[in-house]
């Protein structure tokens, strides 16, 4: 399992490094802290590896990378995740991480799928963010 995860790592930041040249990462973190404008660019990239993590805690730089207004690419994906993520006792679990992520990218496109997330009680806990998108969204 931990070469799996190490392996995905490592592809994952090469590929990142080979997109775009002279950007130094070290670690999966640094992607959260890149330029947001980059984000936009190399979306496809993240999302690409973000279904080949398995745990959750794994996942949430690329949600965090992929929190960027404008990012709809993003936004079907985040959904899934949302809805099939695992249920966390912590104030900021995995979920509100990415209800949170879909709160920033803002995509109206989505606002039925939102609508119908919050209305299921089972992801109330989860779901201030994407509550907080549809009162903006009116």
């Amino acid at each position: 399992m931990y070469n799996e995860v190490h392996d995905i790592i490592l592809y994952l930041i090469i590929e990142i490094r080979l997109f775009f040249r002279g950007v130094f990462i070290r670690n999966i973190w640094d992607l959260v802290n890149m330029d947001s404008n980059k984000y936009l660019k190399h979306a496809d990239i993240l999302l690409k590896y973000l279904n080949k993590f398995k745990i959750q805690k794994m996942k949430e730089p690329i949600v965090r990378a992929l929190s960027v207004k404008g990012c709809y690419i993003a936004s079907a994906v985040l959904v899934d995740e949302f809805l099939n993520s695992e249920y966390e006792e912590s104030e900021t679990s995995y979920r509100w991480l990415v209800g949170n992520a879909l709160y920033e990218i803002k995509d109206k496109n989505i606002k039925k799928q939102i609508e119908d997330i919050v209305a299921v009680p089972k992801y109330k806990k989860d779901s201030g963010q994407l509550i907080k998108l549809l009162e903006e969204m009116k």
